[in-house]
């Protein structure tokens, strides 16, 4: 082999082992930038498991590139790296869609589940006012009363949540609000029972 041919291969060879020991900088960036968009789009909450998933590949392609950083020049080799950052890029992608979509489902069950919750509180109040009050349960119907009108203030709460887009919070309160409406509701019934119950004197 004559020394031209020789230095032919010995650069061709320097190129092919420059390009794998060449940092992926650029492609860091890229996924980094596409999981921040994901964390902004709230993914941890409404794609954990997509948000996770791309967590998990962007880390393990920062440790690659830690670990190949540390090696002789010649002997680095990323294309690892940049396997696990595309794909972390890709997952990022997923989880940002999939959070909004998510976030949209949620949001209105949100809604409904707060509608509802006050419909509950009404219908309790309009419960307790018509039902009849007798000796043996003008102290329960007193305590279902002061249960309803503690309910206001949680319902306002759950709405001040639904406004300002924290939905989950605000279905937790709701469904809260409803069982508890729920209970009450069974309350007068009972209540009422002890009104139709013998010696029970009901009065105006």
């Amino acid at each position: 082999m004559d020394m031209r041919k020789t230095v032919l291969i010995l650069m061709f060879a320097a190129a092919v082992l420059g390009g794998c020991s060449k940092a992926p900088d650029m492609e860091l960036t890229t996924a980094r930038t596409a999981l921040e968009e994901a964390r902004q789009s709230e993914a941890e909450t409404y794609a954990f498991t997509e948000f996770s998933a791309a967590v998990d590949s962007l880390e393990a392609a920062e440790s690659s590139i830690s670990q190949e950083g540390s090696k002789f020049a010649l002997f680095r080799n990323y294309s690892r790296a940049k396997t696990l950052l595309a794909e972390a890029e890709s997952l990022s992608v997923d989880a940002r869609e999939a959070a909004v979509q998510q976030k949209e489902r949620v949001r209105t069950e949100s809604m409904q589940l707060l509608t509802s919750a006050e419909a509950g509180i009404e219908e309790a109040k309009r419960l307790v006012e018509v039902a009849p009050v007798g000796k043996g349960s003008r102290a329960e119907i007193e305590l279902i009363k002061a249960d309803i009108a503690s309910l206001a203030p949680a319902l306002e709460e759950a709405k001040a949540a639904y406004e300002r887009g924290d939905y989950v919070t605000a279905i937790a309160r709701a469904k809260v609000i409803l069982s508890k409406t729920d209970e009450l509701a069974a309350e007068i019934r009972a209540a009422q029972g002890l009104v139709g119950a013998p010696g029970a004197k009901t009065t105006g």
